[in-house]
């Protein structure tokens, strides 16, 4: 094994109250749900329910269906549609144990969950009573805990998808200039019809992964481009209307090209 080049999780040791009240195997069967998400804590339950954890833990069927009862009901996971997904795994997994002032803000926020008091607000604010009424609190809880928005499931869909389909390499990040993308796609396109373009994108039978053409834009580019790989098009066809478009236009070589290159066919 290549330890250097294999994705790893943290599974810390402190045991919280919920973590003991629930069975050993349910416990157990959630460490093993940590290491089958993708990034960001989502996993594709591909209409299956509690039968896709079946297959990706291993375990009898009862047990699945217990355990996912239970994660549930703490708060461990929540299912929206076909995505299960992990609420605190972005923040449990990027938390940087070496930066001391997160640490400290860190706990300056829990104590602030548990007391209603915000240490850091009212510091500032001691001995200005008349502000005390309008400071708001900032004991909430982080943004990375609220429910994935749309694009966070299809991007995470999307990097679970490229994982399974067995690519190597660091993944494509997602920049603003994809958010825009995907986003306005999903205006228009369900998130379940772009989970159908995504695994299109990677079918072998349809060609576009083996020439190297995997990209997030090779889906939300345009509605026509999302259409195409909805639609199931082949790599093959896309690039037959490709030419027959440069051979019945006044195009130039150098402007068929140019459209190739545009459309992601070149």
């Amino acid at each position: 094994m290549d330890w250097t080049n294999e994705r790893y999780v943290r599974v810390y040791t402190r045991d919280t109250a919920a973590m003991l009240t629930v069975a050993w195997d349910e416990l157990a069967l959630f460490w093993g749900l940590l290491r089958k998400v993708d990034r960001s804590g989502v996993l594709d339950l591909e209409g299956l329910g509690a039968g896709a954890l079946v297959a990706h833990l291993r375990c009898p069927a009862d047990v699945a269906e217990r355990a996912l009862a239970a994660w549930t009901a703490a708060g461990w996971v929540e299912v929206s549609g076909d995505m299960l997904v992990i609420p605190s795994h972005l923040e449990a997994q990027e938390a940087l144990t070496s930066d001391a002032q997160r640490q400290r803000r860190s706990r300056e926020l829990r104590r602030a969950r548990v007391t209603g008091r915000d240490e850091m607000s009212h510091a500032v604010t001691d001995g200005h009573t008349e502000s005390h009424a309008v400071t708001p609190s900032l004991a909430v809880p982080s943004l990375i805990l609220c429910r994935p928005s749309k694009l966070d499931l299809v991007w995470g869909f999307y990097l679970q998808t490229r994982e399974k389909a067995g690519l190597r390499g660091s993944p494509p990040v997602l920049n603003e200039d994809r958010k825009k993308k995907i986003a306005k796609r999903l205006k228009t396109y369900a998130p379940e019809r772009a989970k159908v373009a995504i695994r299109n994108l990677f079918d072998p039978a349809l060609h576009w992964m083996a020439g190297g053409y995997t990209l997030p834009e090779l889906v939300f580019r345009s509605d026509a481009q999302f259409e195409k790989l909805e639609n199931g098009a082949t790599r093959a066809e896309s690039v037959d209307k490709c030419q027959q478009q440069t051979q019945t236009t006044a195009w130039t070589p150098e402007i068929g090209a140019a459209w190739r290159r545009k459309h992601g066919l070149s």
